[in-house]
Protein backbone atom coordinates (compact mmCIF):
# COMPACT_ATOMS: atom_id res chain seq x y z
CA UNK A 1 0.00 0.00 0.00
CA UNK A 2 1.48 3.18 -1.31
CA UNK A 3 2.45 5.63 1.29
CA UNK A 4 -0.19 8.27 2.76
CA UNK A 5 2.31 11.62 2.03
CA UNK A 6 2.61 10.10 -1.52
CA UNK A 7 -1.40 10.22 -1.48
CA UNK A 8 -0.98 13.78 -0.29
CA UNK A 9 1.12 14.86 -2.09
CA UNK A 10 -0.72 13.60 -5.55
CA UNK A 11 -4.07 15.17 -3.94
CA UNK A 12 -1.91 18.57 -3.89
CA UNK A 13 -0.69 18.28 -6.70
CA UNK A 14 -4.43 17.77 -8.62
CA UNK A 15 -5.92 20.98 -6.38
CA UNK A 16 -2.76 22.85 -7.73
CA UNK A 17 -3.47 21.50 -11.48
CA UNK A 18 -7.35 22.14 -11.38
CA UNK A 19 -6.90 25.55 -9.54
CA UNK A 20 -4.24 26.52 -13.19
CA UNK A 21 -6.50 25.11 -15.16
CA UNK A 22 -9.84 26.95 -14.18
CA UNK A 23 -7.55 30.47 -13.95
CA UNK A 24 -6.36 29.84 -17.29
CA UNK A 25 -9.87 28.79 -18.61
CA UNK A 26 -11.45 31.54 -17.32
CA UNK A 27 -8.83 34.22 -18.06
CA UNK A 28 -9.04 33.13 -21.75
CA UNK A 29 -12.72 33.07 -22.11
CA UNK A 30 -12.73 36.73 -21.58
CA UNK A 31 -13.11 38.34 -24.73
CA UNK A 32 -10.85 41.18 -25.66
CA UNK A 33 -13.28 44.32 -26.73
CA UNK A 34 -12.71 45.87 -30.06
CA UNK A 35 -12.29 49.13 -30.63
CA UNK A 36 -15.51 50.70 -32.26
CA UNK A 37 -15.27 51.33 -35.90
CA UNK A 38 -16.49 54.69 -36.74
CA UNK A 39 -16.96 56.56 -40.26
CA UNK A 40 -17.59 59.89 -40.88
CA UNK A 41 -19.04 60.64 -44.63
CA UNK A 42 -20.03 64.01 -45.71
CA UNK A 43 -21.96 64.78 -48.99
CA UNK A 44 -21.93 68.82 -50.13
CA UNK A 45 -23.59 69.48 -53.57
CA UNK A 46 -24.27 72.83 -53.23
CA UNK A 47 -20.64 74.21 -54.82
CA UNK A 48 -20.95 77.69 -56.00
CA UNK A 49 -18.10 76.47 -58.44
CA UNK A 50 -18.92 73.10 -60.47
CA UNK A 51 -21.83 71.76 -58.22
CA UNK A 52 -21.90 67.59 -57.38
CA UNK A 53 -24.79 66.12 -59.48
CA UNK A 54 -25.24 63.30 -57.14
CA UNK A 55 -23.31 63.19 -53.37
CA UNK A 56 -25.85 62.69 -51.31
CA UNK A 57 -27.29 59.47 -52.58
CA UNK A 58 -23.57 58.22 -52.99
CA UNK A 59 -22.91 59.00 -49.12
CA UNK A 60 -26.01 57.10 -48.25
CA UNK A 61 -25.13 54.33 -50.32
CA UNK A 62 -21.51 54.36 -48.43
CA UNK A 63 -23.60 54.70 -45.55
CA UNK A 64 -25.11 51.43 -45.63
CA UNK A 65 -22.14 49.81 -46.83
CA UNK A 66 -20.25 50.65 -44.34
CA UNK A 67 -22.51 49.35 -41.65
CA UNK A 68 -22.70 45.92 -43.79
CA UNK A 69 -18.71 46.35 -43.03
CA UNK A 70 -19.93 46.94 -38.98
CA UNK A 71 -19.16 50.12 -38.97
CA UNK A 72 -20.84 53.02 -37.19
CA UNK A 73 -21.22 55.81 -40.18
CA UNK A 74 -21.92 59.30 -38.81
CA UNK A 75 -23.74 60.93 -42.06
CA UNK A 76 -23.57 64.73 -42.81
CA UNK A 77 -25.57 66.60 -45.84
CA UNK A 78 -25.43 69.72 -47.14
CA UNK A 79 -23.05 71.36 -44.91
CA UNK A 80 -22.45 75.01 -44.70
CA UNK A 81 -20.00 77.02 -43.83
Amino acid sequence: MPNVSVWRRLGIASAVGLWTLALVSSVGAQVPREEPRLALLIGNSAYRESPLRNPVNDVRAMAQRFKELGFAPSVTLGLQK
